[in-house]
């Protein structure tokens, strides 16, 4: 047997009032309105409704994360997998490992704006 639904008395307005922005065929869920007296209890009433809205949305089954394809990695004369880089991505590192031993950051242009 389950224990009757219990809800504190400070708290019992702002669970009506989100209750009543449930939908009608989750108001009898025991999850449901447990879940909605711990959210009330932990963030408020704002955090509540915040719940209840999330919950009212539809999300779809399949969803694109990306709208164009990932390139797939290019393999290299050997048969390696691992991605070939390009000269010019090789060069660009070349220069920051330059800096980086000469300690000097040619990516600041404008010193002021550290001011």
């Amino acid at each position: 047997m389950s224990e009757p639904f219990h809800v504190p008395d400070n708290l019992i307005g702002a669970f009506n009032r989100l209750m009543n922005r449930i939908p009608a065929e989750f108001r009898e869920d025991e999850s449901i309105r447990s879940k909605a007296l711990s959210f009330l209890k932990l963030g408020g009433e704002q955090l509540a409704r915040q719940w209840v809205e999330t919950m009212k949305k539809s999300f779809p089954d399949a969803a694109t994360l990306f709208k164009r394809p990932v390139r797939e990695p290019q393999t290299d004369d050997a048969g390696s997998t691992d991605a070939v880089e390009t000269a010019e991505e090789e060069e660009g590192v070349a220069e920051d490992e330059e800096a980086f031993a000469s300690e000097i950051d040619d990516d600041i242009v404008d010193p002021s704006e550290f001011d």
